[in-house]
């Protein structure tokens, strides 16, 4: 929507390097739109594509991780369960069991890959590390 606020002639579509499932957050993403102005108008420049664009975007939902409640919550994974409802279908459906037993669940703080670029040094990073 905040891209349709720049009038272009030909409608906008996003092209976008990598995804995330809904509600996952990814940093370092790139995307890039075509924008095509009418003939008398000059193309945008790219302070005013970013400051335009910026001011229509809604800030992002993102809270703090409540790690001893996901500590809490990963002892609930731990036994054995069906993961049916988490597998795709397709042709190795059938062969492997969606039955688990999960022995272990962890989450540790890592270092940031981030932690050189002074905007992102605040980041908190997070191994999650799971064996059945």
């Amino acid at each position: 929507k905040a891209a349709e606020k720049l009038r272009s002639i030909t409608p906008i579509k996003f092209f976008i390097s990598s995804r995330t499932d809904t509600g996952v957050h990814a940093l370092c993403n790139s995307a890039h739109i075509d924008i095509e102005r009418a003939a008398e108008k000059p193309p945008f420049s790219e302070s005013i594509l970013a400051q335009a664009l910026n001011f229509h975007l809604q800030p992002e939902p993102i809270h703090h991780l409540n790690l001893s409640a996901m500590e809490e919550a990963a002892q609930f994974l731990l036994g054995t369960h069906d993961f049916s409802t988490f597998r795709s279908i397709n042709s190795d459906a059938d062969i492997r069991s969606p039955v688990k037993t999960l022995l272990q669940a962890d989450a540790r703080p890592i270092a940031s890959f981030m932690s050189h670029h002074c905007e992102h040094s605040w980041l908190r990073f997070w191994e999650l590390e799971f064996r059945s």
